[in-house]
C-alpha cells in the first residue's frame, strides 16, 4: 500500500475519535469540537513528515506500526500546543487514565 492511500484513512478518523466529546482531549482540554478536528488533521500531516513514514507498506503490521507512531505523535504534539488551554481537573492530570 502507499503512503497516500494509507494516510487518508488517519486524516478522516484520528480527529473523529480523539475529538469526541466525553473522550480525553474534550473532556480536558477547552476546544471545541470544530478547532480539535481541525487541530487534529494537522498534526496527522506534520506527523507523517515528522516521523518519516515510508511511502510504500509492505505489510498490515507495518501499517499498524506507522499508525500508532503517527498517533503517538499527534498526542504529544496536542498535550505541548494546547497545553495554555488544559484544564487542571484531577482526572485530567494523568492521561494514563484515559487509556
Amino acid at each position: 500500500m502507499f503512503q497516500a492511500e494509507w494516510k487518508h484513512p488517519l486524516v478522516i478518523d484520528f480527529p473523529r475519535i480523539l475529538c469526541e466529546k466525553n473522550d480525553y482531549i474534550r473532556s480536558c482540554f477547552h476546544v471545541q469540537e470544530s478547532d480539535c478536528r481541525s487541530i487534529v488533521k494537522s498534526q496527522v500531516e506534520l506527523c507523517v513528515k515528522e516521523v518519516q513514514v515510508p511511502k510504500t507498506f509492505a505489510n498490515e503490521r507495518q501499517e499498524v506500526y506507522w499508525a500508532e507512531k503517527v498517533g503517538r505523535c499527534v498526542g504529544n504534539h496536542f498535550e505541548t500546543d494546547q497545553a495554555r488551554v488544559k484544564k487542571k481537573d484531577w482526572q485530567c492530570r494523568d492521561i494514563k487514565k484515559w487509556l
